[in-house]
């Protein structure tokens, strides 16, 4: 079988702490290399300890995940004979700061695996978490299809949470919704069960966001999953007016949907149709009007605001300086709409003008959901009074940029086609992303003088079709990144994404 999907990196979520860290540490698995990394602080200096016990530490036991201090237990007690090939790996460092941040690749197979993080005094915290490599897809795949009910599959999607399926919406629903979610897939399964594991993956995520959304108090609480997922649920499709609509008309649209009451995503999306049918769409600013209404007035012609959702509708014809043909028009209209990009005071776009590392952060973060206006950050260029603050203090604190040097970001430098890239692979590893592969990777012309720190990323995001090079075959990975550019990576990435 084909290898099906592209893993950049996962986030194992916590899960328990004891005595001397702070929380458990953070587990990162890539089934693409079978790297695994470790990181985390502890509430001491010194020497630390950290032991991975694989798959015959922990056994089969999809089910349980509190076991460890008895099989700890019996681990040390046992005899040496009993204990070859129960440790994946361990090392000992030693931390001034507490903090530790380590990688290795992984030996062993698929399955449960646990590390322990242990200091010098014998106190010590412990996380679970699944380890498996991208030729383990098509097991997965069997393991899914396998599941002869709900709960079943449930105990599978814990298992393989956050490798292969993206936990962060659905740990947020309540139990019901959950047994909803697991219902739902084996109907999308059917009697033949999914072809592909994109495809679980994808009845996944439609329909743990169609139970989010149910879970909506009301039409704008549910208008805003729908804005962040429409690619995902098809909404196009489902009323050609929703996109490019006010608040007012998609709100509307939604307390229908809620008022018609749950069902399945094929349910949910035919009461979405009749709520189209019903309501008559928002109507279209003239020209004149298009550059109205922006929350927060604009810099260097990207809204400053850190919504997702436009506060009014938006023409077919977006700009005096792009056409239809364009091809970046289909994504700067799609994050037009969105109320990601906008145009200059003069209606323009300016495609071709550069982006600087500030911008492109915003637009990233904006498309991806991850704005928080309350970081904070502390480089010495870039003010708390500044637009562009909250995007780079969010982006330093989950980790997805680093300064320059000398504690500084230069935010307003023109951003590289490098350094762009690896922003979106340090945002994937973050949210846990799992990118589709869309082809072979094919090396560039001027391959050799992408940066290391860059050239994993800028393989991966080939790979998926998220980025492209030039026609005479290079990267040219120190270029500048124009406006149209910039919109095509971040639409790209969130078509992937979804």
């Amino acid at each position: 079988m084909k290898k099906s999907i592209l893993a950049v990196g996962i986030i194992i979520m916590l899960c328990y702490s004891t005595v001397f860290a702070a929380q458990p540490p953070l587990v990162k698995v890539n089934p693409v290399d079978g790297s695994v990394r470790i990181s985390g602080k502890a509430d001491i200096s010194g020497n630390v300890t950290i032991t991975v016990f694989n798959e015959k530490f922990t056994g089969d036991d999809k089910t349980v995940e509190d076991k460890f201090e008895q099989q700890s237990n019996a681990f040390y007690n046992s005899g040496d004979d009993a204990k070859p090939g129960m440790i994946d790996w361990v090392k000992q460092i030693t931390e001034d700061d507490g903090n530790y941040d380590i990688s290795y690749i992984s030996g062993g197979k698929k399955g449960r695996y646990v590390v322990k993080i242990a200091d010098s005094k014998g106190d010590s915290v412990y996380k679970y978490f699944t380890f498996l490599r991208d030729t383990d897809y098509p097991d997965v795949l069997a393991e899914v299809n396998s599941a002869g009910n709900a709960d079943e599959l449930l105990v599978l999607l814990e298992y393989y949470g956050n490798v292969v399926f993206d936990m962060t919406m659905f740990d947020l629903l309540a139990d019901s919704s959950r047994e909803s979610v697991a219902t739902d897939m084996l109907k999308d399964a059917g009697e033949s069960g999914f072809t592909t594991l994109d495809d679980a993956v994808k009845s996944f995520d439609i329909n743990t966001t169609v139970q989010s959304f149910y879970e909506a108090s009301d039409g704008e609480e549910a208008a805003k999953i729908v804005n962040s997922n429409m690619l995902l649920l098809d909404v196009d499709k489902l009323d050609g007016n929703y996109a490019k609509s006010n608040d007012t008309y998609k709100e509307t649209i939604c307390d229908y949907i809620l008022d018609a009451g749950k069902g399945h995503y094929g349910v949910w999306s035919e009461n979405f149709k009749k709520a189209a049918e019903e309501n008559k769409p928002a109507e279209t600013p003239s020209k004149s009007d298009k550059n109205s209404g922006n929350k927060g007035g604009s810099v260097s012609g990207f809204k400053a605001d850190n919504s997702l959702i436009a506060d009014t509708a938006v023409q077919t014809t977006l700009y005096e300086d792009i056409e239809a043909g364009h091809w970046a028009y289909e994504s700067i209209y799609r994050l037009t709409t969105r109320g990601i990009l906008s145009g200059d005071d003069t209606g323009r776009y300016r495609p071709d003008d550069s982006v600087t590392r500030a911008e492109f952060l915003k637009i990233i973060l904006n498309t991806l959901e991850l704005s928080d206006a309350e970081a904070q950050c502390s480089f010495d260029d870039v003010a708390p009074d500044a637009w562009y603050y909250p995007y780079v203090a969010t982006a330093a604190g989950i980790e997805i940029v680093a300064g320059v040097g000398n504690n500084c970001f230069n935010p307003e430098a023109p951003i590289t086609r490098q350094d762009a890239v690896k922003i979106m692979y340090n945002a994937a590893l973050f949210k846990n992303t799992i990118l589709k592969e869309a082809r072979e990777y094919s090396e560039f012309t001027d391959a050799a003088h992408i940066s290391d720190y860059a050239l994993a990323a800028v393989k991966m995001f080939y790979s998926a079709g998220i980025i492209n090079g030039y026609n005479d075959g290079s990267f040219a990975p120190l270029g500048n990144v124009t406006r149209a550019e910039a919109a095509k990576m971040a639409f790209s990435f969130l078509q992937n994404e979804n």
